[in-house]
C-alpha cells in the first residue's frame, strides 16, 4: 500500500526529460536517482507589489509652453484632469518603507489625451517610472485647455505617489512579475 501511494505521489510531480547516462549537458532541473527530474521553483527577481490603496495622484498643475507662436504661455483656462485613475498594481524592483513619488511631464492633445509621457522626477525605480508613464499615456484622460475658446495643446505636471502603507517589508506581498518559470 505505501509503495502505491509513493509511485502515486512520483507520478504527479512536474517531470523533466530523463537525464541519460553519459551524456554532458547543463540540466536545470533537480533530479532524482531514479531518473526523475522536477522543474525548480521560480527563483528570479522579487517585485514589490503596490496596492490600488497605496497610491493617489496629486493635483494637475498647468506648465507654461508654446501656443501659436506665443512663447512661455499658459491657456487661458489649463488642461483638468478627466480620468486619473491610480494604477490597480504597480510593482518596484526594491522595498522602501517610505513613499515614493513619481512627477510626469504630459502633453495633452486637443482632444484630452496624452500625446506625450515624460518622467521629470522619478522615484529611484526605473521600473515603477516606466509602469507609471505607460499607465498615463495609455488610460489617462483630460478635459483640454482652452485659450480664447479654442481647445488647444498644453502641458501639465501630475505626481503620483506610491506607499506601502506603513507596512513592514515582510508584510508586503512580493511576488515575481512572470507567473512561470523561465527555462
Amino acid at each position: 500500500m505505501a509503495l502505491h501511494a509513493a509511485l502515486l505521489l512520483a507520478l504527479t510531480l512536474p517531470v523533466a526529460a530523463p537525464i541519460k547516462r553519459g551524456v554532458e549537458f547543463f540540466v536545470p532541473y533537480e533530479c532524482t536517482g531514479l531518473g526523475l527530474c522536477t522543474v525548480p521553483p521560480y527563483r528570479g527577481p522579487r517585485y514589490y507589489r503596490y496596492s490600488a490603496q497605496g497610491m493617489k495622484i496629486a493635483a494637475v498643475v498647468a506648465e507654461p509652453m508654446t501656443i501659436d507662436g506665443r512663447a512661455d504661455v499658459v491657456p487661458d483656462i489649463a488642461a483638468k484632469g478627466d480620468r486619473l485613475s491610480a494604477p490597480v498594481v504597480a510593482y518596484a524592483k526594491t522595498f522602501d518603507s517610505r513613499p515614493r513619488a513619481v512627477e510626469l511631464r504630459i502633453l495633452v492633445s486637443e482632444t484630452g489625451r496624452p500625446l506625450d509621457v515624460q518622467v521629470v522626477r522619478g522615484s529611484g525605480d526605473a521600473l515603477l517610472d516606466q509602469n507609471a508613464a505607460d499607465y498615463a499615456q495609455e488610460r489617462w484622460r483630460f478635459k483640454p485647455a482652452l485659450d480664447r475658446g479654442r481647445k488647444v495643446r498644453s502641458s501639465v505636471r501630475v505626481t503620483m505617489e506610491f506607499d506601502f502603507l506603513g507596512q513592514s517589508e515582510n508584510a508586503v506581498r512580493y511576488e515575481p512579475l512572470f507567473d512561470h518559470p523561465i527555462p
